[in-house]
């Protein structure tokens, strides 16, 4: 009998790691969506403190640097891009 207990119990402690490995993917998978959801709203935020402070900046005539002028520029055809789809 102890023969044929042994390899059941193997068994069945092998497919319990491998279940509680998936649980714990899972669960860690969906923190990393709400991480990613948090960060994707603080980028959202100082994006548009950036683009609100350029045009304040521009209204008021002073120069926009080379770096911030591309940046913007990114920014709107990424906008735009993603109204389209």
């Amino acid at each position: 009998m102890e023969w044929i207990v042994v390899p059941i119990v193997e068994i069945i402690a092998k497919y319990a790691e491998r279940v509680g490995q998936w649980l714990f993917d899972s669960f860690r998978h969906r923190s990393n969506i709400q991480n990613m959801k948090s960060e994707e709203e603080t980028l959202q935020d100082a994006k548009s403190t950036v683009l609100h402070l350029t045009e304040a900046a521009r209204r008021k005539g002073e120069e926009i640097e080379g770096a911030v002028q591309r940046w913007v520029r990114k920014q709107r055809m990424s906008e735009k891009f993603l109204k389209s789809k």
